[in-house]
């Protein structure tokens, strides 16, 4: 069965902003809360903060950025999120807009899918305690070795949009799509994700909800929600692959073209559920509920009413 979870919808810049979600994830029953990488209060960090508590749930990155921190920072970071939850922690790496990585490394990555995949890899080994030495760049480690502490699981994924990278991805642990149409997923992205021996990462997606409410605009919420995505190149050619009709220079046709298609998926909460559903037949293993939209237009009550009132009629879907 497809698992439910969902997005905290602001990079956190304090403990309650987090709290307020994660208080959701336990009431709601949902599976994790996710988050993206945080510029405000790191994302590690403002996760942690929900250690000790009675609101410490599995959680998610997705994606961290890999080019600010070594894969062996990236290993200690994560393992320390573990063990301050003591639950399980998930954390997709992805390489970064290229003007940003000239930002902080000072130069663009050369092969940004090789460098990602050989990045988790690398994680994933010192995660499992073995002695490791990569030699693809940005990725150096010579001989090194996380010390051995019992901890909760550590899955290590990477961020995938395009097929390359889903190609270069199929040993991970799991693998995070972000605004990527169910049928780009089932017939783009798993066959390049599945290994010879029929085994593949699981597929975890963030997708954009509206609930239909009074007062509510589904195009511009798609176009709150959605406009940094649809500006961007990388995410504007997997859209088009995915044939719908987006352009960079009009995010408000692109946003009610998202709508259409229904990857902002905007209804009552029924037709929400039967969209899940759907998307969770095409291969997705987890849907990351990303209210995003809803948070930034009506406030985060409002985001948090609908997730409750979504869980309250998923769960009755699950008992009938």
């Amino acid at each position: 069965m497809t698992e439910i979870s969902l997005l905290c919808p602001h990079q956190p810049s304090d403990a309650a902003m987090v709290r307020q979600y994660a208080r959701v994830v336990r009431e709601g029953d949902y599976a994790r809360l996710w988050t993206g990488q945080s510029f405000m209060l790191e994302s590690h960090m403002a996760l942690a903060t929900l250690g000790g508590t009675e609101d410490a749930v599995p959680v998610g990155i997705g994606t961290a950025l890999a080019p600010l921190r070594t894969p062996y920072d990236a290993a200690l970071q994560a393992r320390s999120l573990a063990l301050a939850l003591d639950r399980p922690v998930s954390v997709a790496y992805g390489a970064a807009d290229p003007d940003f990585v000239r930002a902080v490394r000072g130069e663009p990555l050369r092969r940004p899918a090789s460098f990602v995949s050989a990045y988790a890899r690398t994680v994933r080994s010192l995660l499992d305690g073995e002695l490791v030495t990569s030699e693809e760049p940005g990725t150096e480690t010579r001989a090194a070795q996380l010390p051995d502490v019992p901890r909760p699981v550590v899955e290590v994924g990477t961020g995938v949009l395009r097929p390359s990278m889903a190609a270069k991805s199929a040993n991970a642990d799991f693998v995070v799509t972000w605004l990527t149409p169910r049928n780009y997923v089932r017939d783009v992205l798993l066959p390049r994700l599945t290994r010879p021996d029929g085994g593949r990462p699981r597929v975890v997606t963030n997708v954009h909800i509206g609930l239909e409410r009074p007062g509510r605009n589904a195009n511009f919420l798609a176009q709150t929600g959605c406009f940094r995505h649809l500006g961007r190149p990388h995410y504007v050619d997997m859209l088009q692959r995915a044939g719908l009709d987006v352009h960079p220079s009009d995010i408000v046709s692109s946003a009610r073209e998202l709508v259409r298609k229904d990857v902002f998926v905007y209804g009552d909460v029924e037709s929400i559920a039967e969209h899940l559903a759907d998307i969770g037949r095409c291969g997705v293993d987890e849907i990351v509920l990303n209210l995003t939209a809803v948070a930034f237009v009506h406030g985060d009550a409002a985001a948090i009413d609908d997730l409750h009132t979504l869980a309250e009629h998923l769960a009755t879907r699950k008992v009938s």
